[in-house]
């Protein structure tokens, strides 16, 4: 079974990121698309806006969600310190899974957590 994603205007990302008019070195000038509400406007602002917050393992916040993850991960374990051989365990290339945040950002992990609460473990068995 194969399945096609079609990018063009009549698309949802064809409509999210119109390609066709106003092109600057290949990109876009349009922001938006005509058709978006200005609730939906600012809620698209805002979500662009998050994503380019990188993550910062220097930031409490950032190390309080990495803790999160970790317990909801794994509930009633020790939480091992930032860098530790335990994360790999988890799924991390190293001892500090902040590394592996680099391309994704801060809202990579705030993503992880979210699908970690709605998904708790042993909900999909």
């Amino acid at each position: 079974m194969t399945s096609n994603i079609v990018f063009g205007s009549g698309s949802l990302i064809g409509r999210l990121l119109p390609l066709s008019s106003g092109t600057q070195n290949g990109l876009s000038r349009k922001l938006f698309p005509s058709s978006l509400s200005p609730l939906q406007e600012e809620r698209l602002r805002h979500l662009q806006q998050r994503l380019e917050v990188p993550f910062d393992g220097s930031r409490v916040e950032h190390q309080d969600a990495l803790k999160q993850l970790w317990r909801l991960a794994y509930p009633g374990r020790d939480l091992p310190a930032l860098k530790s051989e335990l994360w790999k365990e988890m799924g991390w290339q190293g001892t500090d899974p902040s590394t592996d945040f680099r391309g994704g950002g801060f809202i990579s992990l705030e993503n992880l957590i979210f699908f970690a609460k709605k998904y708790p473990v042993g909900s999909l068995v």
